[in-house]
């Protein structure tokens, strides 16, 4: 029988949503199923557990082709939730030059050295444009403002003021991905970006990322994965492992099923 990887048995959770089975029963039907394309078997000597995991994978590795990044790239990932520790994840595998997590939870900065960050900054410790000129150099002033020497920002925070911080502090044709989702709209002065030349983009659909991480996640240390994940409750502690993924303290949290 054919494992299909929309239907793992394993379920992610995220802090601001759960992605549940629609059914837990072994059947479920599935419409214009298209196999290789809308369905994606699981390899037999794949686990359950690291195939619940390459959905959310998946996203990180789409967001951080949205920013083109390669081996010169000194890049910076605002967030490390779920997503952001993916994307530092997929950075390091890329073996970029520098990688730096940002975040205002000291557990989640942790998990980002462990997947493969080279350095951590907490906000509230630290000030964010001198940290990072520290770590990357900085780039020439513009209308005589200093600027940092990151090439790529990833947005995965979806915080308040992180996009005017970036867009203020950003080098001569840095680029930025906004992978986070805002709920508010969010406003940008172009007169500053103007004179940047910066380039913005967003990451949404990840089709050929689906696959590749697919693909890809036996090959990850699993220790790597391991530290992705840091609980693992029965679908009857639902509430509970919902509660958990809420935390700061919390990156993957994964529901089973039995």
């Amino acid at each position: 029988m054919m494992r299909a990887l929309p239907f793992t048995r394993p379920v992610a959770l995220n802090r601001s949503a759960a992605i549940v089975p629609a059914r837990t029963t072994p059947v479920a039907i599935i419409r214009d199923a298209v196999l290789g394309k809308t369905l994606l078997p699981v390899p037999d000597d794949l686990d359950l557990n690291r195939a619940a995991l390459v959905e959310p994978l998946a996203v990180g590795l789409h967001t951080v082709n949205r920013g083109m990044p390669n081996a010169s790239t000194k890049a910076v990932v605002f967030g490390c939730g779920p997503i952001g520790l993916a994307a530092v994840l997929w950075l390091a595998r890329r073996d970029v030059a520098h990688i730096v997590a940002i975040d205002l939870a000291d557990e989640r900065l942790d998990y980002a050295k462990r997947m493969g960050a080279h350095a951590v900054i907490n906000p509230s410790k630290e000030d964010v444009p001198i940290r990072l000129s520290e770590l990357h150099g900085s780039g020439d002033p513009i209308k005589g403002l200093p600027t940092v020497g990151t090439d790529v920002f990833y947005d995965l925070a979806a915080g308040p003021g992180v996009i005017d911080q970036i867009t203020t502090m950003a080098k001569f044709r840095s680029r930025l991905v906004v992978g986070a989702i805002y709920f508010n709209p969010v406003s940008i002065n172009f007169r500053d970006l103007i004179l940047r030349e910066m380039e913005i983009t967003t990451a949404g659909p990840y089709e050929q990322e689906l696959r590749d991480a697919l693909a890809d996640v036996s090959k990850i240390d699993p220790e790597t994965l391991d530290t992705y994940v840091t609980a693992m409750l029965p679908f009857s502690e639902f509430d509970k492992a919902f509660e958990l993924a809420k935390k700061p303290s919390s990156a993957k949290v994964m529901v089973t099923f039995d």
